[in-house]
């Protein structure tokens, strides 16, 4: 074995890093190692039998599988949620693009505007709706055309001044609806219908 002093050495290693010598500075290439047929079948075998116990441990009740009473619970609010809301209606697209609301949404600001009309009540609403433009808003089930028809049943306050002039009533019922459909939704023109049927003391 030959001995180097600290110069030689490091000559030596300069000289290894010269261009002269062929090295470059090109990044080494590690080739990924290869999966043969028995190790992709031993990690099948592994997700099979972890299947298998999960499926197990849920068929025996095992709690460490199942879902909590909060998280049922949970879920079942969100579906009821989901069914107040009702379908999604589709209204005049904004400057952002097409919009829809819930039928939920909907029903509120009808319900609001004829409930702000002095000696009303609101009752219920019926909305009709054009047939839904697939190409609108991507035509997902479950969602409606934009309304084209409301008929507003209301009842009206027993011995007011509005339940003493019915047509007066009916007609600022309507001009309220209106009113609210396109300032809050961009709804307009729609044919609206006030019926009349009940009265309430207060």
């Amino acid at each position: 074995m030959s001995m180097q002093t600290p110069q030689e050495h490091e000559e030596n290693e300069q000289g290894a890093r010269s261009p002269g010598n062929g090295a470059t500075n090109a990044p080494v290439e590690h080739e990924l190692p290869v999966e043969t047929a028995e190790q992709s079948a031993a990690y099948d075998s592994l997700i099979r039998s972890a299947h298998e116990e999960w499926a197990a441990l849920e068929k025996s009740g095992d709690p460490s599988v199942s879902v909590s009473s909060g998280s049922l619970a949970a879920l079942k609010r969100s579906v009821r949620a989901e069914v107040r809301r009702g379908a999604q209606v589709e209204v005049p697209p904004t400057g952002r693009g097409p919009m829809s609301v819930s039928e939920l949404t909907l029903h509120t600001v009808l319900r609001r505007a004829v409930d702000t009309v002095p000696d009303a009540r609101s009752l219920r609403a019926l909305v009709e709706y054009e047939e839904e433009d697939a190409g609108s808003h991507g035509g997902r089930s479950g969602e409606r055309g934009m309304p084209r028809a409301v008929t507003l049943r209301i009842s009206v306050q027993l011995g007011s001044p509005g339940a003493r002039d019915l047509p007066r009533l009916a007609e600022d019922v309507r001009s309220a609806a209106a009113a609210a459909l396109h300032r809050d939704l961009g709804i307009d023109p729609v044919r609206i219908d006030v019926h009349i049927e009940d009265l309430h003391d207060q």
